[in-house]
């Protein structure tokens, strides 16, 4: 009997793109959600009005987080007569290594 040789290739890189892009926009949602809870936490309250304004969205390529209260940008920046009082910025500059940690785990998770 005669000895056979063969190769079998599997291209499977359609479902390495669709498993990265679900892990990508569960890993911006993930961390949408993180910085909104982090922003609410850090945020100062007077009537509440501006921390129960705040809300994250996100695609398939970023994540919004922020508020639609019209002092809002006050607030955080400042103005010559009130000091800033930043809650958004630090949501995301203070847990930076928290968030690579769930984008990592998120696509990792994708693949499994």
């Amino acid at each position: 009997m005669g000895g056979y040789d063969f190769e079998i290739k599997v291209n499977n890189i359609n479902e390495a793109d669709a498993r990265l892009t679900q892990g990508i926009e569960n890993a911006l949602e993930a961390m949408g959600m993180q910085v909104e809870n982090h922003a609410k936490a850090k945020c100062p309250v007077d009537t509440g009005n501006l921390r129960n304004s705040i809300t994250h969205t996100s695609d398939s390529e970023s994540a919004f987080i922020g508020t639609d209260v019209f002092y809002s940008g006050y607030v955080e920046l400042g103005t010559s007569r009130q000091d800033p009082q930043p809650y958004l910025r630090p949501a995301v500059e203070d847990h930076v290594d928290e968030l690579k940690q769930i984008a990592e785990a998120m696509i990792q998770n994708a693949f499994q």
